[in-house]
């Protein structure tokens, strides 16, 4: 078994275990490149998606942790004027990504909750370390793992066993997510999540 399924389902296990909600969440994602020399490479924003199980658990009056192992798409577009013509490059990797948050319930109501939260998440890549356009792909290449960061802010509605949560999420990286000998690109996400939940116990 791949080091990276055996150690995203063992993770996921010991999680479960301790599990009081389990949920299923879909997102949209919108994702643009940065990098430090601030050169316009993979940079307009781009939509792509996310779909992801989780778990919440050690959960409080007003505090949780939420785990999440699921697949995630990153996406970057160019475009450039070669003389004869404009010329349109996209770029898409998938990954595995897992995320652990801690949720702090700042309201408490009948009608809703409401809650803000944060903690780390890794990517692990699937599929070919290249970039496929041939204008990037002898320069640049994916990192098979990277981490970052992921704050949010949500309401929640819980309906007898069920709840469903809407969250606004930013992911940023600590690590590149693609790298060159001269530049290293960093993904930025903004992400828009529906999730609906069940009470185990």
């Amino acid at each position: 078994m791949n080091p990276k399924y055996f150690f995203a389902f063992f993770l996921m296990s010991v999680t479960i275990s301790y599990g009081q909600t389990i949920k299923i969440d879909n997102g949209i994602l919108f994702n643009s490149y940065r990098n430090k020399l601030g050169l316009e490479i993979l940079r307009p924003n781009t939509t792509s998606y996310s779909t992801a199980l989780g778990i919440d658990f050690l959960q409080k009056e007003r505090t949780y942790l939420s785990s999440q192992i699921g697949y995630l798409q990153v996406r970057g577009k160019d475009s450039f004027d070669m003389g004869a013509g404009k010329t349109d490059v996209q770029e898409k990797a998938n990954y595995l990504h897992l995320n652990t948050t801690f949720r702090y319930l700042f309201l408490k109501d009948k009608v809703v909750d409401a809650f803000i939260g944060a903690g780390p998440f890794v990517n692990f890549l699937l599929g070919d370390k290249q970039l496929k356009s041939s204008i990037y792909k002898d320069f640049y290449e994916y990192n098979t793992l990277y981490f970052g960061g992921r704050p949010e802010i949500g309401i929640s509605k819980q309906l007898n066993r069920f709840r469903i949560d809407l969250t606004g999420q930013y992911m940023f990286n600590l690590t590149p997510s693609i790298k060159s000998e001269g530049i290293k690109l960093n993904n930025n996400t903004y992400s828009l999540h529906i999730t609906l939940g069940y009470k185990l116990r």
